[in-house]
């Protein structure tokens, strides 16, 4: 299939290189020019313009926040131009608001649109280990459930695409959660003088059998080394829940001690750390 790819950061980058092993012809844009180049010497062609990858049968916008799809999409030079039976799959995660302002601009433009905010890293791609939270018209899902799968497994989670969106921030805030409850487990345990890394073991064969607490608890307990993701993306997401949650009246204390957490980091000089070791820090006192 002819495939649009904007936005060739840590992800896109890794998104387009395999969607070409798949045989898929692949037109990337990027703000700036490395990656492009590099991609083209891959077998991509670049996109003078970003509605010049809206042309073919699908496209993945992979961006990081609300202002660079508004900026780089909702101009006049980018979904405006885009082939009207082009799908669009945003995969970033965005705010709620900002979800349903995208809903509705595709709706006025008669464009297709797909939500399909990705759970995963980027050395998960080339094992085609993404989680996929889609959402939108299941005819839609249909059609590219196949260029999604070749990138890992996909979920149908409704048929609104602003779904697909809230389902990232819940599961965000969940993995967050999870951290945070690891890294004050972690502090007691390094206290008090016992095996923290025996602990983390039985807990993830036992009542915490799960990839987030066989993976983030040795990062945690500082028993494995975490790879420094940065602290902006986290605190973005964990934004963007707090401010849904608002909007209702529901309570979200523990997303609130994460976010007060995570800008303790960020403004004692950890912005550039994981987010594993960053709540860990805070709950052994070595950030006050």
């Amino acid at each position: 299939m002819r495939i649009g790819v904007v936005g060739l950061g840590s992800m896109g980058k890794q998104i387009a290189l395999q969607l070409l092993q798949a045989g898929h012809q692949v037109t990337v844009w990027n703000r700036s020019n490395a990656p492009v180049d590099e991609l083209v010497s891959r077998g991509a062609k670049g996109a003078m313009e970003i509605s010049d990858t809206f042309q073919g049968d699908v496209v993945l916008s992979i961006l990081f926040d609300d202002d660079a799809i508004r900026t780089t999409l909702l101009g006049s030079e980018g979904l405006a131009k885009a082939k009207p039976d082009c799908i669009h799959v945003c995969t970033s995660t965005v705010s709620i608001a900002f979800a349903r302002t995208l809903k509705e601009f595709h709706d006025a433009h008669g464009l297709s649109y797909v939500g399909a905010p990705m759970l995963g890293r980027p050395d998960v791609i080339q094992k085609q280990g993404l989680n996929f939270l889609a959402a939108g018209d299941p005819v839609l899902l249909e059609q590219i459930e196949s260029i999604l799968s070749s990138l890992g497994k996909v979920w149908r989670i409704g048929s609104n695409p602003v779904e697909g969106q809230l389902a990232k921030l819940a599961a965000n805030f969940m993995i967050s959660g999870a951290i945070e409850a690891m890294a004050e487990a972690a502090a007691l345990l390094r206290v008090y003088g016992a095996d923290a890394e025996r602990f983390f073991s039985v807990m993830g064969d036992t009542l915490f059998s799960s990839f987030i607490y066989r993976s983030y608890g040795p990062m945690v307990a500082g028993l494995a080394p975490a790879t420094p993701s940065g602290l902006s993306l986290p605190l973005k997401d964990n934004l963007s829940f707090l401010q849904a949650a608002e909007a209702t009246d529901i309570q979200v204390p523990l997303a609130k001690i994460v976010r007060a957490n995570l800008l303790q980091v960020s403004e004692s000089g950890g912005a550039a750390e994981d987010w594993s070791t960053a709540l860990a820090k805070v709950a052994m006192g070595q950030i006050r």
